[in-house]
């Protein structure tokens, strides 16, 4: 899959498209290409749960598989609102760092967005790993080590203790401020800024706006 980009980077740069990496764009900065149509493909992010406090370590699951985990020991606890394989493979990478693995759901049952067979495996990896699959449950609070849980249908509280850290994969939301600020021009947006989705339907938008340029 690794060649499919890189193919992709090799033809547009033999058809005179410039990269310019590892730079920040802002409002600016695209206004002083003095550009005539302008492709948002900005994306969305993680949107993180409501709690009524956190003095603890809380990062979205992107950000936490960005950077370098320094956090360790105690118990980990994951708030699943994505069900995808990607998230359970990153409660897989959690049980070799801390000693509990806490994974919360606010749904009926886990990996409701994986097929039937992997989501098999996934039982069978997270159950071996000893990992603790609380289903129908939402994060309310970490404070002093201790995440406060609710029922969503009882609506009991419950407690998690020795917290390290709280991390979340939760529906996203889209990240077009930039969308706004370049409101005046001829600006297009594409993928996940639009509206969240999967990459298939990233790749045919940004084709068709392609196509219409």
């Amino acid at each position: 899959m690794a060649k499919l980009p890189a193919w992709q980077r090799r033809q547009a740069e033999r058809h005179g498209v410039e990269f310019r990496l590892g730079e920040r764009a802002s409002a600016e900065a695209i206004r002083a290409l003095g550009a005539d149509a302008v492709v948002l493909a900005t994306g969305a992010e993680l949107r993180p749960p409501e709690l009524y406090a956190a003095d603890g370590a809380t990062r979205s699951l992107r950000d936490y598989v960005r950077e370098t985990p320094s956090i360790k020991g105690g118990t980990a606890v994951l708030y699943d609102h994505d069900h995808s394989a990607a998230t359970y493979a990153a409660a897989e990478a959690l049980a070799a760092r801390h000693a509990r693995v806490v994974l919360l759901t606010p749904r009926t049952q886990i990996a409701q967005a994986v097929n039937y067979c992997s989501a098999i495996g996934v039982h069978r990896r997270l159950r071996q790993l000893g990992a603790e699959i609380v289903t129908g449950a939402r994060p309310l609070a970490f404070e002093h080590g201790i995440v406060r849980t609710e029922d969503v249908f009882s609506k009991r509280i419950g407690e998690i203790r020795d917290v390290k850290l709280l991390l979340y994969a939760t529906p996203r939301r889209v990240r077009d401020e930039l969308a706004r600020e370049l409101a005046d021009l001829d600006c297009r947006l594409i993928g996940d800024c639009m509206a969240p989705r999967n990459l298939m339907i990233a790749i045919h938008e940004g084709h068709a706006v392609g196509c219409a340029l």
